[in-house]
């Protein structure tokens, strides 16, 4: 309705990038000086670091359809997986030099039994499968 909302999180040290939000409604947001991911109850208590292994400046937050998070690494160009429960599954896709700095995640619905798209937001938009691959 337009309506301001509530402040949750505050603080220099956040820069927060990206912001995300899981099936129960908790909140994900990238911090850029703090090369993590913190994650917020749904009501804005903190839960603490989400995600921090092999993060660079994270900008872009997005989970998919079976609840893993993608985070873009916009420093090395990487964008990295973690599963619902935080645990980190490695880099997902790497952008070339030419196209370094992904800053933009989304996830659009594909029709079963198709692989996963997504559309990547770097220098220009790009179709990545779910197999790990360089664009």
């Amino acid at each position: 309705d337009g309506t301001t909302g509530t402040l949750f999180a505050t603080g220099n040290e956040l820069d927060p990038r990206g912001l995300a939000f899981d099936r129960a409604g908790n909140r994900y947001v990238a911090t850029q000086f703090g090369n993590a991911v913190q994650c917020y109850s749904a009501n804005g208590i903190p839960l603490g670091t989400f995600a921090h292994a092999g993060l660079r400046d994270p900008f872009a937050i997005a989970f998919d359809a079976t609840g893993d998070l993608y985070i873009s690494n916009q420093f090395d160009g990487t964008i990295r997986r973690y599963s619902a429960a935080g645990k980190d599954l490695g880099v997902f896709a790497t952008v070339s030099t030419k196209d370094a700095n992904p800053t933009g995640l989304a996830f659009l619905p594909v029709p079963e039994p198709g692989h996963l798209t997504m559309l990547l937001g770097a220098g220009g938009i790009r179709f990545v499968s779910k197999r790990r691959r360089q664009i």
